[in-house]
């Protein structure tokens, strides 16, 4: 009976090289699962900030304007959840594993954050004054152009 346990133990033990893929190919799995349903929340979402636009054009200012508001606070939690996923899920392409559905997750995820004023080209952006600023009056070579 010892005996018995013993290699019971020790194959419990035992870190087989093929458990290691395994673990990664259900990582996959589950990313695969995440990705899915991450897409079809961002559409639930979608449809129900539709939804909610449309509908309000009835209801008070303040009603619509507090279901605005909630809808946002939900698109930042997903919006949260969903870079964090895509993050796993990056890490597993870069290791050869392919996770369905990723291209269309980072586009869900680029207009969530656009929806949400969170794009990442804000610093791209510069007032005109600025612009004008550093603009040159004159052409500095006027030489160049001419015939």
């Amino acid at each position: 009976m010892a005996s018995m346990t013993r290699r019971l133990v020790e194959a419990y033990a035992a870190d087989e090289p093929s458990k290691a893929e395994h673990d990664k190919a259900m990582a996959c799995r589950d990313a695969d699962d995440c990705v899915a349903n991450g897409i079809r929340l961002f559409r639930r979402i979608a449809e129900v900030d539709a939804r909610t636009q449309t509908v309000g054009r009835g209801a008070s200012e303040q009603s619509i304007e507090e279901c605005l508001v909630e809808i946002d606070s939900i698109y930042s939690i997903w919006l949260v959840a969903s870079r964090r996923w895509l993050d796993g899920a990056e890490l597993l392409m870069a290791e050869g594993y392919d996770v369905e559905g990723l291209d269309e997750f980072r586009a869900t995820i680029e207009e969530a954050a656009i929806l949400l004023g969170n794009a990442d080209f804000e610093g791209e952006i510069l007032p005109l004054d600025e612009l004008m600023s550093s603009a040159k009056p004159d052409n500095p070579r006027p030489d160049r152009y001419r015939d």
